[in-house]
């Protein structure tokens, strides 16, 4: 089995025992895919550090050899992924799968990875993949407006899903680039499901125009072009990413973390230069008591950008608490969503 993942993973035709996952091209984020993949097999956490001792295809199946119902388990491939090169701002979470697969837009730090518990929340025939930030892999550009970052993920959504409908998710800010998705796919003829945002503020934060928004913008400009200083506060929320498994930004390359602080910064930039689109369309929210009250607030003051229904899910007090481990609210929820959005493709 591990044999397989290798090839699968890393686009190389063959793997032998001796043979090593980042000598034969593997990365931090390959790595984050090999071991969702083995949770999901094995159905049961391992620890992500027990397969970086031995990294090779041997070292790997000595330390997962307790977990084998029998020894054929242990070397036959459960499924046969896909060996195709995706774009680089396309990450696989799960590829097998008979479902219209999901697509999740990443929040401010570039990243949008969910836990093995997200994944097992979902019916074990949908596929997911995530977008990832340009610049935050060898190979991706930087793109520096909303329309244009919407447009590159679109782009590598279709080599995956040439026609709609389509199924997009979101973390966070990341509901931004998320409308804009739908209203270029809506103008190309496109249907998009109802939106799905896990946790997103909603509020029209960046795009309204005052002095604290002009501030803000100038602070991120001076800091993406002339500080090198990673701020604290995005270093913890870094290692909080990393430690829950939703990030894989290798903490002890200084040079990652700086790409990835300068990603967030110049998403940041986009966010707040950009005004958003109008979505008149059905959203369905999962989120927290936080980020709740903001959007009520919104409401009242009619400064929200989404003019359609908002079926809203509350799961959890606060935002570091929704997508956590174990939160049945949270799987309920989503049980629900995707219910109501099977039921939208089935329609289309």
């Amino acid at each position: 089995m591990i044999a397989g993942l290798f090839c699968a993973i890393l686009n190389v035709p063959n793997a032998g025992k001796s043979d090593h996952f980042f000598a034969l091209g593997g990365d931090s984020l390959r790595a984050t895919q090999l071991h969702l993949r083995l949770e999901e097999h094995f159905q049961t956490p391992i620890a992500l550090e027990s397969l970086l001792i031995d990294p090779t295809v041997q070292g790997i199946a000595d330390s997962l050899r307790p977990l084998a119902v029998s020894e054929e388990q242990s070397v036959t491939p459960t499924a046969t992924p896909s060996l195709r090169v995706l774009p680089p701002v396309l990450f696989p979470l799960r590829e097998t799968g008979s479902k219209i697969p999901m697509f999740i837009v990443h929040g401010r730090i570039g990243q949008a990875f969910v836990s093995l518990d997200f994944l097992k929340n979902l019916d074990k025939e949908q596929p997911v993949y995530s977008f990832q930030a340009g610049g935050l892999k060898q190979g991706s550009d930087e793109c520096r407006s909303l329309p244009n970052i919407a447009a590159a993920y679109i782009s590598a959504m279709r080599s995956i899903q040439p026609k709609g409908p389509y199924v997009i998710a979101c973390l966070c800010i990341g509901h931004r680039i998320a409308i804009e998705m739908v209203k270029q796919l809506r103008e190309s003829g496109e249907h998009a499901c109802p939106l799905l945002f896990l946790d997103s503020p909603l509020h029209n934060l960046y795009g309204t125009f005052s002095l604290p928004r002009t501030a803000r913008w100038i602070k991120a400009q001076w800091n993406y072009r002339f500080s090198s200083r990673v701020k604290p506060k995005f270093l913890r929320n870094l290692k909080k990413h990393v430690k829950d498994g939703t990030n894989t930004i290798q903490l002890d390359d200084a040079q990652s973390v700086q790409d990835a602080w300068r990603v967030a910064l110049m998403l940041e930039i986009v966010l707040l230069k950009s005004r958003d689109p109008m979505h008149r369309e059905l959203v369905l929210w999962i989120g927290s008591k936080e980020r709740l009250e903001l959007i009520n607030k919104a409401e009242a003051n009619n400064t929200l950008n989404i003019h359609g229904e908002i079926r809203k899910f509350l799961v959890a007090d606060r935002h570091g608490n929704v997508l956590a481990p174990g939160n049945t609210q949270f799987a309920e929820a989503l049980r629900t969503c995707m219910e109501i959005i099977y039921r939208d493709q089935q329609s289309h």
